[in-house]
C-alpha cells in the first residue's frame, strides 16, 4: 500500500501533525511519503491513500492546499482514497466550529473522491502554537486507523 501525506504549515503545528499521521501509517506497514503542498507529487495509479491537511484560515484551508486539491485528477488515481486533517485554535474545537479539516474533506468529496474516515482535527493554543497536549499521539492513532481502513474494500 502506498500513501501520500500532503500538508501546508505556516508555524510548524500542521507539519507535526502530518509527521505523526505519516508515522502511524508507516508503523502499520504502509509506504507513506510526506510532502508540502508546494512540493507534492500528483497522486498516481499506484496511490492507495492521500491524506491532506492544513491550518485553518477563515474556516478554510490555506491557499497551497486549495490549489493542490483543485489540481487533483481523479482519473489519475482511480483507486485512491482520501482523508483530511487540519489544525485550528483549540477554543474552536470546543465550540464545534468548522475548521480546515472539514473544508478539505468537503472539497475532496465534492470532486467525487472516495473518502476514508472522518476528518481529523488538532488544536493549537494560539496562532503559532503550541499544539494541544496529546494531539500528536491522536494523529499517530489516526494514521494507524487509516492504514487499517485501507484493508477494507472501498
Amino acid at each position: 500500500m502506498k500513501a501520500l501525506v500532503i500538508y501546508h504549515s505556516k508555524y510548524g503545528s500542521c507539519e507535526k501533525i502530518a509527521q505523526s499521521i505519516q508515522k502511524g501509517l508507516a508503523d502499520s506497514g504502509v509506504d507513506a511519503r510526506i510532502a508540502t503542498a508546494a512540493a507534492a507529487p500528483k497522486p498516481g495509479a499506484d496511490t492507495d491513500l492521500v491524506v491532506v491537511g492544513s491550518p485553518t484560515r477563515a474556516s478554510r484551508a490555506a491557499k497551497p492546499i486549495r490549489k493542490f486539491i483543485d489540481e487533483i485528477d481523479p482519473a489519475a488515481a482511480p483507486n485512491a482514497r482520501y482523508a483530511a486533517f487540519g489544525t485550528g485554535l483549540a477554543k474552536w474545537l470546543l465550540k464545534g466550529e468548522d475548521m480546515a479539516s472539514e473544508f478539505i474533506y468537503n472539497a475532496l468529496k465534492y470532486k467525487g473522491l472516495k473518502m476514508l474516515g472522518k476528518p481529523f482535527r488538532a488544536g493549537v493554543a494560539g496562532w503559532k502554537g503550541p499544539l494541544t497536549e496529546g494531539d500528536t499521539d491522536k494523529a499517530y492513532e489516526f494514521g494507524k486507523e487509516l492504514a487499517s481502513g485501507l484493508s477494507v474494500p472501498a
